[in-house]
């Protein structure tokens, strides 16, 4: 050992055998008084532990140089099980034999290099393990036919905006540029990669950031995601199969199997682009603003009636109210907020009793348009962002549900339809001598006399 620290001066005098003495006599409790004046140490000495040489373990060597490890003696009040770090005096290598959140751990550079290996080989271990649950040849693809019309739609959006230039994979969500979101909202978004992914339409790259698939569940928005959809009905098809697929599919016609579907987008893009906006205008004003269940409900009776410029407009004043709440009554964030849906609600009601239109705000840049939005609206109905300016409830009535293609013969033999848009999904109710048929996709009221 080549870094032996000198003897304390207190016990320079003493040869080792004197020292090693003094320390079982120590530890045995005698008095201190007493032991000084034995071993001649001065009376300033109070504290005789810090004075010992340390521990010398010729057997236990340095596993870096081989150098005899050594330790700090025991004191007398401490447990005969409890152990000291062990340390070379060479190298500066230690090792602390106590386990546990308050274990100490050694940053001398063989022991970083070794933790950096074993980093490095855990990491190996994790990717071949990811690689292996997530093999795509382990999961059957799905044929094409199982696609309903809101895969589609989200399938055709991420292909034309998620997926780079090779054209083999669909990169993570979090990738996208902030003017070409795929949806107006993360949660919207999350649920309908979670769809895609329930039926297998997608699958997990096992070439995705290690990071995204560390956690018990995958971080949808950092995968990257494969294609997993047939058109033979054997072979996983290439991403550009897929796209002239559905490209096609959409293009021909809007078809009356996708009635539910096409009403249900028609109301759920504008109603989360209102919900982008609240949160836009929220932040603005420091409004602690969340959209759960009352919000969107609020939003979708009024998308009846109301286009998403004019609630853009709603949106706007009743923030403005939440922001004057909270300063001039002093309550709480939250309780502000929860104050915005009745608010938007309250403010088109004073405007329908008074007979006036709601003003109708502009596209805000920071809120842009969806690559939904853009493919729902221009591209498969061919209006170019038709429920910004006209109410969702007043296009289906008036636009949509008069291009579906209906059975005429299955009108004749039930004879009960919507006269509005030849819809068959209805409830009936008799009173008197009257029949009211509430048609349930258009929502009209149609009255029959049995007179």
């Amino acid at each position: 050992m080549r870094n032996l620290p000198p003897l304390a001066s207190q016990i320079a005098h003493l040869d080792p055998e004197e020292i090693e003495a003094l320390y079982t006599r120590y530890l045995a409790g005698e008095k201190i008084s007493v032991l000084q004046a034995e071993f001649r140490i001065p009376n300033t000495a109070k504290q005789l532990i810090y004075l010992f040489p340390p521990l010398i373990l010729n057997d236990k060597p340095c596993p870096y140089c081989h150098s005899a490890m050594s330790s700090k003696r025991k004191n007398k009040t401490q447990r005969a099980s409890e152990e000291n770090i062990i340390k070379c005096l060479d190298c500066g290598h230690f090792e602390d034999p106590q386990s546990g959140r308050f274990k100490k751990h050694c940053n001398c550079k063989p022991c970083q290099l070794k933790r950096k290996e074993a980093e490095v080989q855990r990491e190996l271990e994790f990717q071949k393990k990811i690689k292996e649950k997530y093999n795509p040849e382990l999961v059957t693809p799905i044929p094409y036919a199982n696609l309903n019309f809101k895969h589609k739609l989200t399938l055709i959006s991420l292909l034309r905006s998620q997926t780079p230039e090779s054209f083999d994979y669909i990169i993570p969500i979090t990738h996208s540029h902030k003017n070409h979101l795929l949806t107006p909202t993360a949660s919207f978004t999350e649920q309908l990669l979670t769809s895609l992914y329930k039926c297998k339409a997608i699958i997990i790259d096992p070439n995705s950031a290690p990071n995204s698939l560390r956690n018990k569940d995958p971080d949808t928005f950092n995968v990257q995601w494969l294609s997993n959809v047939t058109l033979d009905g054997q072979h996983r098809t290439t991403l550009t199969a897929l796209y002239n697929a559905i490209n096609k599919d959409l293009n021909e016609n809007i078809s009356s199997n996708w009635s539910s579907e096409i009403k249900e987008i028609l109301f759920q893009i504008p109603q989360e682009e209102v919900i982008q906006y609240l949160h836009l205008k929220a932040n603005i004003l420091d409004v602690s603003f969340g959209a759960e269940t009352k919000t969107p409900a609020i939003i979708r009776q009024l998308l009846e009636t109301h286009s998403t410029s004019q609630l853009y407009t709603l949106a706007s004043n009743a923030v403005d109210n939440a922001h004057l709440f909270y300063k001039k009554k002093h309550v709480s964030h939250r309780h502000a907020a929860n104050t915005i849906p009745g608010k938007m609600l309250s403010l088109a009601e004073a405007h329908a009793s008074k007979k006036r239109e709601v003003f109708e705000f502009s596209r805000d840049i920071n809120a842009p348009r969806s690559v939904i939005s853009k493919i729902f609206f221009d591209f498969y109905l061919g209006d170019v962002d038709a429920a910004f300016k006209v109410a969702p409830g007043k296009y289906w009535r008036d636009v949509l549900s008069h291009r579906l293609p209906h059975d005429e013969p299955n009108k004749r033999d039930n004879n009960l339809f919507c006269p509005e848009c030849g819809s068959q999904e209805h409830t009936l109710k008799m009173k008197d001598i009257s029949i009211y048929l509430t048609c349930r996709d258009c929502e009209i009221i149609s009255t029959f006399s049995l007179s």
